[in-house]
C-alpha cells in the first residue's frame, strides 16, 4: 500500500530483511492519514485468484484514482457539518428578539431558557398583556383610539391560550368592559405591585404610572379609562423588551439550543 511522508510516495514491501522502502527509511505515517482510499491487489505466488480477477481489481483501483469524488471521505462529511454549524453560529448572533418570539418554536425555546434563568415572569406578563389587546380588539376595539405597542408574539399561541368564551362575539359592551377591568386589576396585582410572586424589575416611571392609572379607576371606572390605561401599561411592555434583549436574549443567542433552533432555519 502507498503512504505519504516528505511529499513523497512509499511503496512498502516485506521481506525476509523486514520492512523496507525505497529511501531505506523504516518510518511511515500513521494509516488514519493515508493519501487515499486504494484497493491494490497483489497476487502472492500462492493465491488462489485468477488472471481475470487480478485484472478486475486492478481496473477497480485505476477507477478509484481517476474518479476519487467516488470515493467516501469521511472528513468531506465532518466538514460539511463544521461548516453548518459556523453557519448556524453566525445567524445566531444576527437573530433579534421579536423574530425569535414570533414563531411558535422560537417563543417556547425562549421561554425555556428564561425558566433556567428564573425570569420567566416577563415572557408571561408579554403573552398575557398581549392577550388583554387581543381580547380589546375583538370587544371594544370601537372605545380605543390607538391600540398602542404590540409584542410580536406568535399570534396563534395568544389565541391558544386565551379561554375560548372570551373571544366570542356576542358579549355586551359592559360584561366585555368588566371582564377587560378584571384583565387589567390581574397583571397590576401579578406583576406590578411590588408584594407580587412575580414582581418585574421595572422603572420607577413605568410602575408608578401604572399604579396612579389604577389608583384613579377607583373614582372612574368608566369604559373611557381604557385608552390610559393601555398606554400605562405600553410603557412596562416596552421596559420588559428593552430588559429582555440586554441580557436573557444575549446569553440565549449562545446557547446549544439557539444553535439548533438556527440549524434548522438554514
Amino acid at each position: 500500500f502507498f503512504k505519504k511522508k516528505k511529499n513523497q510516495f512509499f511503496f512498502k514491501k516485506k521481506n525476509k530483511s523486514g520492512i523496507k522502502n525505497g529511501n531505506n527509511e523504516s518510518n511511515y505515517l500513521d494509516d488514519s492519514i493515508s493519501v487515499g482510499v486504494i484497493f491494490v491487489y497483489i497476487r502472492s505466488s500462492g493465491s488462489s485468484k485468477s488472471s481475470s480477477d487480478g485484472d478486475n481489481d486492478l481496473k477497480a483501483c485505476k477507477k478509484c484514482w481517476s474518479n476519487p469524488t467516488e470515493v467516501s471521505n469521511p472528513s468531506l462529511s465532518r466538514s460539511k457539518e463544521t461548516d453548518e454549524r459556523l453557519t448556524a453560529t453566525e445567524l445566531s448572533y444576527q437573530l433579534t428578539l421579536e423574530e425569535v418570539i414570533s414563531k411558535r418554536n422560537g417563543f417556547e425555546l425562549f421561554a425555556s431558557h428564561l425558566v433556567k434563568e428564573l425570569s420567566l415572569e416577563n415572557i408571561l406578563f408579554l403573552m398575557e398583556y398581549m392577550q388583554l389587546k387581543h381580547f380589546v380588539t375583538i370587544h371594544l376595539q370601537s372605545y380605543v383610539t390607538d391600540m398602542g405597542y404590540q409584542v410580536p408574539i406568535c399570534p396563534t399561541l395568544v389565541k391558544k391560550y386565551l379561554s375560548p368564551h372570551l373571544v366570542q362575539a356576542s358579549l355586551p359592551t359592559s360584561t366585555s368592559w368588566a371582564i377587560c377591568l378584571d384583565m387589567f386589576r390581574y397583571l397590576y396585582t401579578q406583576y406590578i405591585v411590588s408584594t407580587s410572586m412575580a414582581l418585574l424589575n421595572l422603572s420607577y416611571n413605568s410602575s408608578n404610572t401604572i399604579t396612579r392609572q389604577m389608583t384613579e379607576l377607583k373614582h372612574n371606572s368608566t369604559i373611557h379609562a381604557l385608552q390610559p390605561l393601555i398606554i400605562a401599561f405600553d410603557i412596562a411592555a416596552k421596559d420588559v423588551m428593552g430588559l429582555l434583549k440586554i441580557d436573557p436574549f444575549c446569553r440565549f443567542q449562545l446557547s446549544p439550543e439557539c444553535i439548533r433552533y438556527c440549524e434548522e432555519l438554514i
